[in-house]
């Protein structure tokens, strides 16, 4: 699907790609959520805790840029940040996060398996999976869960595991 405000580049990509579908936009914005909603080609997993707080991370973020420039070694700045990684377990509090990692996260995902909220849901109940969250924080950041890892135990052999999912979201 092609999206842009411009009937000029949506004209284009019908001319050079027809096999792409063009949404067509209203001229008045205020009606651009409608028509967004509306598409049948537009789907959403819904919104966790960690998109109601995207805005305030990523101003965050850009005070710690700023704040960057203050050192000569990229080591150091790093350093100061005080980094917290936290591996916690999902639950019915994290499990709507965990399926919209596995759903939209493409960059760092180091397996391609894509699970539906049933598939993890089972997941969980099953003593041989592991699911575990990876949160993460600093001084300029609130804690925000921006991985998973899915480990099967007792596979593929007794007394070993194997990492059936392991993702981060950039």
């Amino acid at each position: 699907m092609f999206i842009d405000d411009s009937p000029a580049e949506r004209e284009h990509m019908r001319r050079q790609l027809p096999m792409v579908r063009v949404l067509e936009l209203p001229d008045d914005p205020a009606l651009l959520t409608s028509v967004l909603l509306g598409d049948p080609y537009i789907e959403t997993l819904g919104i966790t805790e960690e998109d109601s707080k995207r805005v305030k991370n990523y101003q965050s973020r850009k005070q710690a840029e700023k704040e960057r420039t203050r050192f000569e070694r990229v080591e150091d700045f790093y350093a100061s940040l005080r980094p917290d990684v936290l591996l916690t377990p999902v639950d019915r509090y994290t499990i709507a996060r965990a399926v919209q990692l596995v759903s939209k996260t493409t960059q760092f995902n180091t397996t391609t398996p894509k699970y539906s909220q049933t598939e993890l849901e089972a997941m969980l109940a099953d003593s041989g999976i592991s699911m575990r969250i990876i949160g993460y924080e600093d001084r300029f950041s609130e804690r925000e869960n921006i991985g998973l890892v899915l480990v099967r135990w007792d596979a593929p052999k007794p007394g070993s595991a194997s990492i059936d999912t392991f993702l981060m979201s950039c």
